[in-house]
């Protein structure tokens, strides 16, 4: 079963919260495409994320992407690029 929130083409926006790592860019809208879940320890570690985080590629309107937690990320009805 799919647990995820998003899925490929979702417009969302990365949430601005404490202590969110910047390389997320906060704040930014952008479209999913791609995603995956960490199902084994070997994947934690490599990627500082727990087993069972669901993890976005998010591609940015100027092309960077980033590898963003599904809890710090948000629907987003604007356009990808933009910031609220």
């Amino acid at each position: 079963m799919d647990k995820s929130r998003f899925t490929w083409g979702d417009v969302v926006r990365v949430a601005e919260m404490d202590g969110i790592n910047l390389e997320w860019r906060p704040g930014s809208a952008g479209s999913i495409c791609g995603l995956r879940t960490i199902e084994s320890e070997e994947q934690a570690v490599s990627s500082s994320f727990v087993v069972g985080t669901v993890v976005y590629t998010v591609e940015f309107g100027d092309g960077e992407s980033a590898q963003v937690p599904e809890y710090a990320l948000e629907a987003f009805d604007g356009e990808v690029g933009g910031v609220r």
